[in-house]
C-alpha cells in the first residue's frame, strides 16, 4: 500500500496551494450589495469578474451608438439581482463571457486601496421584457440626466410600454469585496479534502 507520509502530504499540500493561487492571481472576482433608502426594503446585489488583463482602475462603458451586443474592454461577467425584502424581483447578466448586450452600461471600478464601484449603470433588462430595473448615479431621482457621481446610486422600475421610469430608492455607496475565484475554491477544497482523508488513516 502506497500511503502518504507526512513529508509527502505536506509537499502535497503547498502543490495545491500554489496552483490554487496561481489560478487565482488573475482571476479578479468582486462580490457587491447595496441597500436603498425609501422603504420597501429593496436591495442589490451581484458578482463581477474582470479580464485577466484588466488594470486596477478602469472605466467600462457601452458604445456611443447604440450597436449591441458589443465585446467588452475590462469585465468578463456582470450579475445583477434586485430584491425587495427577501423575494428576487428581477436579475438579469448584463455583461456574460466578455459580451454585453446592455447599451449604457457604465463602470468605474477602483481597486488601488480598496474595490470601489464609482459610477455604475447597470440594469435587469432583457430582450422582450416590458419592465426592469436599472440602478445609476448618472440619473438624479427625479429623472435627469447629470454628470456621473453628481448624484447618489438611484434604483429606478422602468416600464418599456410606457417609456416611463419610477424611483424607487437611493444609496452612497455600495459593498465591494474581492473574493477568491471558482477555480481557486476547487483546488483548495481538493487539497482540504485530501488532508481529511490522509487523517483517516
Amino acid at each position: 500500500m502506497n500511503l502518504l507520509t507526512p513529508s509527502k502530504l505536506s509537499t502535497l499540500a503547498v502543490s495545491f496551494t500554489t496552483l490554487a493561487l496561481a489560478a487565482s492571481a488573475h482571476a479578479a472576482f468582486y462580490e457587491y450589495a447595496v441597500s436603498f433608502s425609501g422603504g420597501g426594503g429593496f436591495r442589490a446585489s451581484g458578482l463581477m469578474e474582470t479580464k485577466s488583463d484588466a488594470p486596477v482602475a478602469f472605466l467600462e462603458m457601452g458604445p456611443t451608438t447604440p450597436i449591441v451586443p458589443f465585446e467588452t474592454g475590462y469585465i468578463q461577467s456582470l450579475s445583477l439581482n434586485v430584491f425587495e425584502g427577501a423575494t428576487l424581483i428581477s436579475t438579469n447578466n448584463p455583461v456574460s463571457s466578455g459580451w454585453s448586450m446592455d447599451k449604457w452600461l457604465h463602470m468605474k471600478f477602483d481597486s488601488t486601496a480598496s474595490p470601489t464601484f464609482l459610477d455604475v449603470d447597470m440594469n435587469t433588462n432583457h430582450v422582450g421584457s416590458d419592465s426592469y430595473y436599472f440602478i445609476s448615479n448618472g440619473i438624479s431621482p427625479d429623472g435627469l440626466t447629470v454628470p456621473y457621481g453628481s448624484t447618489t446610486f438611484n434604483l429606478f422600475r422602468y416600464v418599456t410600454s410606457q417609456a416611463q421610469a419610477t424611483f424607487i430608492g437611493s444609496a452612497n455607496e455600495f459593498t465591494v469585496v474581492q473574493v477568491p475565484g471558482p477555480g481557486a475554491l476547487g483546488m483548495l477544497a481538493l487539497c482540504s479534502g485530501v488532508i481529511r482523508r490522509r487523517r483517516r488513516y
